[in-house]
């Protein structure tokens, strides 16, 4: 008999001991494999640079903010302008009388230009497309009137 209560109060304490957590399981939905939403990026149709036509040339130019960007566009819009002019002129050119010459005669038609296309990209940099418009300025940089 002592064996039967024994064997009693063990299956009891087993009892009691399973009886203290929950038996109620609950059921999850399996996880669904979380779903990547990637916004479409917004490209912007390709822009020529360059001479566009005979009254129009264009530079990309970047800088940390609006003016270093216009600053370094109309920079390269002058450089431009003079390997063109001394390209054209030949080997009796001279860069450094060329480079002033072009200043003067094309430095108000370059700060007057416009940007047509800006862009802040990846670490704050601002990319611009800046645009110098004038009549005939194609064969006027090439020296030709």
């Amino acid at each position: 008999m002592r064996q039967g209560l024994s064997l009693s109060f063990a299956f009891l304490l087993v009892f009691s001991a399973f009886s203290c957590q929950s038996f109620e399981e609950t059921v999850q939905a399996p996880e669904e494999p979380q779903k990547t939403v990637v916004e479409p990026q917004k490209t912007e149709p390709p822009i020529s640079l360059g001479w566009i036509d005979g009254d129009t040339f264009r530079v990309m130019a970047a800088g940390s903010t609006r003016d270093s960007a216009i600053a370094g566009a109309q920079n390269a819009v002058i450089e431009k302008f003079i390997i063109e002019r001394v390209k054209v002129s030949g080997p009796a050119a001279d860069p450094k009388s060329t480079g002033v010459d072009i200043v003067n005669e094309f430095g108000s038609a370059v700060k007057g230009g416009s940007v047509i296309r800006e862009k802040i990209e990846e670490g704050g940099i601002l990319r611009i497309v800046y645009e110098v418009k004038s009549d005939n300025l194609k064969n006027r940089v090439r020296g030709r009137n």
